[in-house]
């Protein structure tokens, strides 16, 4: 039997998400780390908690970095990150230019200074030209998945490895079988209001006498810092115009579970939340040991979701269909969004043990209450609210592999 502790911590980063997970093979003491989203309220607060993270951690090597989508409070650590961890890859959407167009004008609008902002297409010309100051082996884009949900065989657009929507990635423990898998998913939405933006875009070019933005396939970002500095305004006016409401054009939800049908948990613990121990004593662990064992295995598969727009029922079925068995093992959901209602779907949470999410300082998340109270209503557990002043929140499981 293959023995295997499982250490997920989500980090108290406020309006953001950085979730991270550790994997420890007791035979051979070796370790697999993978972290979702790098992004919170402020660099300040995000850069702490990298620090605390990276502080318990006995190597800086993180296997695979996932990034949902490239919005300010989703990626603001990811610089601080690779420049204190060995990051050996990084999974992306695809780098479709008009992707990047729309989340580099949503940073602008809702940023503090164009300073900011021109950090973040730092980050994307470096992930689309995967140049050497980035210190990855491999950056790996997940294509949008097809209509007729088949995977294609992996291919290569120049400079990054190019996959298809729910390809496995698996891990392994020297030469035993893989034990764990990682499914990223990218269901291609808004992608005509995300042309509308650019053609828009391109006409306040025209109308000032400057380059479009997008020439010869090329990103000008000249051309966008100067409309944006000299036309702030008419630019938010559009977008708000074209992306109504709280909105996500775009992101890329992650499973993580063991491959493994039957598993034995030999322990859980559950740090930093007092409701979760609550519910699971009262409602499993003194009923009855197979509803014990149950539960916890329940609770190690997860879906991180981002700011994946699931109020469409459209999407959601495009998500079932990617991960197909999959879908039905998860017990841990992040609520998209940060409980937005714009993204909020409660078919999400059926037979699902804990949801999860961050939002702003505890003193003012009323808005998300509406939510909160859904979903303890539909699956009788409370949802787990993440600020920036809860600790940590921890799930740490051994599990033996059959």
């Amino acid at each position: 039997m293959l023995n295997i502790t499982l250490n997920r911590t989500f980090w108290p980063v406020g309006h953001g998400a950085f979730y991270t997970e550790e994997h420890m093979c007791h035979s051979s003491e070796k370790t697999f780390c993978a972290v979702y989203d790098c992004g919170g309220k402020s660099k300040q607060i995000i850069e702490q908690q990298i620090d605390k993270f990276l502080a318990s951690k006995g190597s800086p090597k993180i296997d695979y970095l996932f990034i949902s989508h490239f919005h300010r409070d989703h990626i603001n650590g990811v610089r601080y990150l690779l420049a204190n961890a060995n990051v050996e890859h990084i999974v992306i959407p695809q780098l479709e230019n008009a992707r990047l167009i729309e989340a580099y004008i949503y940073n602008a609008i809702t940023g503090d200074n164009i300073n900011d902002t021109q950090d973040d297409a730092q980050i994307f010309i470096r992930l689309q030209l995967a140049t050497h100051d980035i210190p990855v082996e491999q950056i790996i884009e997940v294509e949008p998945a097809n209509d007729d949900y088949s995977n294609p065989e992996q291919s290569t657009n120049g400079y990054n490895t190019l996959v298809s929507s729910g390809k496995n990635i698996e891990v392994k423990d020297n030469s035993e079988p893989p034990y764990w898998v990682y499914i990223p998913i990218n269901i291609d939405y808004d992608k005509e209001k995300r042309q509308k933006l650019i053609d828009k875009l391109n006409a306040i070019c025209a109308a000032n006498g400057i380059l479009d933005v997008v020439v010869d396939g090329k990103i000008q970002w000249s051309s966008i810092d100067t409309i944006l500095r000299t036309n702030m305004k008419g630019v938010k006016v559009t977008y708000e115009q074209l992306f109504t409401g709280t909105h996500n054009a775009y992101s890329m939800p992650v499973y993580s579970g063991p491959i493994e049908k039957v598993i034995k948990c030999h322990d859980v613990d559950f740090n930093g939340c007092d409701l979760i121990p609550y519910y699971m004593y009262r409602r499993y662990w003194h009923i009855n040991e197979r509803l014990h064992q149950y539960a916890l295995k329940r609770m190690a598969p997860c879906l991180y979701m981002g700011d994946f727009e699931a109020k469409d029922s459209n999407n959601l079925c495009k998500l079932r269909k990617e991960l197909n068995e999959y879908y039905y093992h998860i017990g841990m959901q992040q609520v998209p969004h940060h409980y937005s209602q714009n993204n909020h779907n409660i078919d999400l949470y059926e037979d699902r043990v804990i949801a999860f999410g961050n939002v702003d300082d505890h003193k003012d998340v009323s808005f998300c209450h509406s939510i909160y109270n859904e979903i303890q209503r539909e699956t009788c557990f409370p949802p787990i609210v993440i600020t920036e002043n809860t600790p940590p929140l921890e799930f740490i499981a051994r599990f033996g592999f059959r």
